[in-house]
Order: structure tokens, then sequence, then C-alpha cells
């Protein structure tokens, strides 16, 4: 019987190792989650777009877009005085 319950304590460790490993990564990707969004929300297209892999292929509404593509179009969309609208941005 001590075998057994030695064993059946040593089969569960991994598993609390693997809940705390679970909730860092859980922590890592709210928080980049919170950056991509805070940099989208301020117009901040360097930060915004270092998020993208550039082979990315984008696919809103419209159909698929190239990184390359949503970016000049971002960029012109600033340069022409435009932003994210103010109510989704939460101000």
């Amino acid at each position: 019987m001590k075998y057994l319950l030695m064993s059946l304590l040593a089969a569960l460790l991994p598993l609390s190792a693997q809940s705390d490993s679970n909730a860092a990564v859980e922590k890592e990707i709210r928080e980049n989650v919170m950056k991509f969004n805070g940099t989208y929300a301020e117009n901040d297209l360097g930060p915004y777009f270092s998020f993208y892999a550039e082979d990315a292929m984008l696919i809103f509404g419209g159909g698929r877009t190239e990184l390359a593509d949503y970016r000049k179009s971002w960029h012109e969309l600033i340069a022409d005085g435009g932003a994210v609208n103010e109510q989704l941005n939460g101000t």
C-alpha cells in the first residue's frame, strides 16, 4: 500500500508543475493580447505590426489580405488623418 501511495503521488507531481506552467503561459498570452489591443487602439503602427509574422495571410470581412497590403492601407489611413474609432478604444 505504501508503494502504491508513493507511486500515485509521484504520478501527480508533474500535473502540478504542468498547471503552474499553463498559468504562466496563459498570463503571457493575456499580457500580449493587452499590448496588441493597446497598440491598435492608440494607432501605434510600428509596435502593432510587430505582432505579425512577415509572411502572415490575414483574413478580414472582405477576404484574404497579405500583411504588406494591410500595413500599407493602415499607414495611408493614418497619413490621411484617420484613426481607430474613439468608441473602439474606450475613450
